[in-house]
């Protein structure tokens, strides 16, 4: 039974959502490993340790995982960083034969400099977005500074795989795409149900938002589309750093058809409420409310940016729009409400791509063949990582 150990790190900000698309498809994914044999462990890096991050260890010990939880004792970088890399360097040693499974940026790279430390022998990065900062230093560098102990890298989309390539300059021959999937909700929820639970009209128009609100995001495109919208709603879950700047943006526009609902726990199962999800992102490694509205049968809009073509079928599977003008956004929005039957069918078609493309099953199938691969070419070079 292999043994695998992923590391991700956590930030618990007060005010902010904790865990997203990749967090939670890291959850997903160790419990389908578990189900197939595997024996996946956490490494969890927190850079801002809060009672939101203890209580998902404790879930996740609930449920029969090993989580390691690791807190740097200072904020400081230098000291920080050298902590998390000595107690991985630790856990990968008491562990000699696990697969080190990295996630997300500074645990991408604390965790393979610590597996070179460790002379792990199996080491496979999933490569989440496509962010413009890993094509740029430092993080370009990293990434290829860490490329030696690196004995796999996953890709949640071609394009993505595209990116790593072009513009990270990894080598193509240790990429593979895997994309994601998630379990296919049991319960969904009734349209005029979740519309009377968050006080929405019954007969309104509902654009729904539903994610972390930054810039990636795009939402104050959002916000001056709606402007020229005035008898539709737009309603927007979830928080983050930009949350306060985007009120009072509606502010400003006076708008008062524009709803703030804060971060909730189950928002995917809210969606229903919409009559279309819209998600005008700038650039999405892969978008995982895309999924989830999909295995709902929530209409979408979707922007231009990363792989959100590539997710909707280029158009297939729900509109794609230049999300660059809110003329543009706000005529897709009023042609989605004119022909609403027309999103439905592609709704119903999305419905069953995800059931072919994107389940769990596909997932788990994709990443362990990647883990066999890794295992069948013999160690990865960690001599070669530098300190």
């Amino acid at each position: 039974m292999a043994a695998v150990i992923h590391v991700m790190s956590f930030s618990d900000k007060p005010g902010r959502g904790v865990f997203s698309g990749a967090e939670n498809h890291l959850f997903d994914l160790m419990r389908g490993q578990r189900d197939r044999g595997l024996q996946p462990s956490l490494a969890m890096l927190n850079f801002r340790p809060g009672p939101r991050l203890s209580a998902k260890a404790a879930q996740l010990r609930d449920e029969g995982f090993e989580v390691f939880e690791l807190s740097a004792p200072l904020s400081w970088r230098p000291i920080r960083d050298r902590y998390f890399r000595r107690s991985l360097r630790k856990l990968f040693q008491s562990r000699p034969e696990s697969i080190v499974h990295t996630h997300i940026e500074h645990a991408d790279y604390l965790g393979k400099l610590a597996a070179g430390d460790a002379g792990c022998r199996q080491v496979v990065t999933t490569i989440h977005n496509d962010a413009p900062k890993y094509a740029i230093d430092p993080w370009r560098g990293r990434y290829q500074k860490t490329d030696p102990v690196t004995s796999r890298y996953i890709a949640i989309t071609d394009s993505v795989g595209k990116f790593a390539i072009e513009k990270i300059g990894l080598p193509a021959e240790k990429i593979v795409t895997v994309r994601h999937g998630i379990p296919e909700p049991k319960l969904i929820r009734g349209r005029n149900e979740v519309r009377d639970e968050l006080g929405l009209p019954r007969d309104g128009f509902i654009v729904g938002f539903v994610g972390r609100m930054t810039a990636q995001k795009n939402l104050p495109t959002l916000l001056d589309a709606m402007k020229e919208l005035p008898t539709f709603h737009a309603v927007l879950i979830g928080s983050g750093k930009e949350e306060d700047s985007l009120k009072a943006h509606r502010d400003r526009l006076g708008l008062k058809n524009v709803h703030f609902l804060g971060q909730r726990d189950g928002a995917a199962d809210l969606m229903p409420g919409f009559d279309i999800l819209c998600l005008p992102s700038t650039w999405e490694g892969f978008g995982i409310v895309l999924l989830e509205a999909m295995f709902r049968n929530v209409p979408i809009i979707g922007s231009t940016g990363g792989a959100i073509p590539e997710v909707l079928g280029d158009g297939r599977f729900g509109r794609v729009v230049d999300c660059s003008s809110a003329d543009n956004l706000a005529a897709a929005i009023r042609d989605a409400a004119a022909d609403p039957q027309a999103m439905l069918d592609l709704a119903e078609q999305a419905l069953g791509h995800a059931r072919e493309q994107y389940s769990l099953t596909a997932m788990l199938d994709g990443t362990l063949s990647v883990y066999r691969d890794a295992q069948a070419d013999g160690p990865a070079h960690s001599q070669d990582v530098a300190a």
